[in-house]
């Protein structure tokens, strides 16, 4: 398949790292990293996963018409919380796959760090999206999960090399 703009089946993001410069600085162990499948996919397939979840909550409470002021408080912290937990938990277990399988135990840290944003991240999309989306008379339970897709798959990738641009002090 052609991709004209330049990102693999698995998301590689060569272009994005050209976009900000970080190819030119030999980032061998970096580009390794985040397009080697099994980091890539499981990166990404554990936050959807999660963020499904929270979709899930929010398009049922808002259907059954169970969700007021104090129980909306109470999700978006509760899932705010969930997100930190699981983020902390899967970050753990991918920075020490990815140190053990680079050798590189820096790249680990910069992968835990990533999947901790990403995981909070999706957490708050998971419930705030279908929302706003609701506000909007727009049913969230058709149109939520293209937005909140894009939100994750944006928020890793970005979170992943800024994170890697500071931790190898490539910018």
């Amino acid at each position: 398949m052609n991709n004209p703009a330049g990102f693999g089946v698995q998301g590689s993001g060569c272009s994005v790292r050209s976009w900000f410069g970080l190819a030119e600085h030999g980032t061998s162990t970096l580009n390794s990293g985040m397009t080697s499948p099994p980091f890539s996919t499981s990166f990404s397939c554990r936050v959807r996963v999660s963020v499904s979840d929270d979709m899930t909550i929010t398009v049922r409470a808002l259907a059954t018409q169970e969700l007021d002021r104090y129980k909306l408080g109470r999700l978006v912290l509760r899932e705010i919380m969930v997100g930190v937990a699981n983020g902390g938990f899967f970050a753990v277990i991918m920075g020490v796959l990815a140190t053990i399988w680079f050798q590189n135990w820096g790249l680990g840290v910069v992968m835990g760090l990533a999947l901790i944003v990403n995981l909070f991240c999706a957490g708050l999309a998971g419930i705030l999206i279908p929302l706003g989306l609701n506000k909007l008379r727009i049913d969230p339970a058709v149109a939520s999960t293209a937005f909140v897709t894009t939100v994750t798959d944006v928020v890793g990738f970005f979170s992943f090399l800024w994170f890697a641009g500071l931790w190898f002090r490539l910018f």
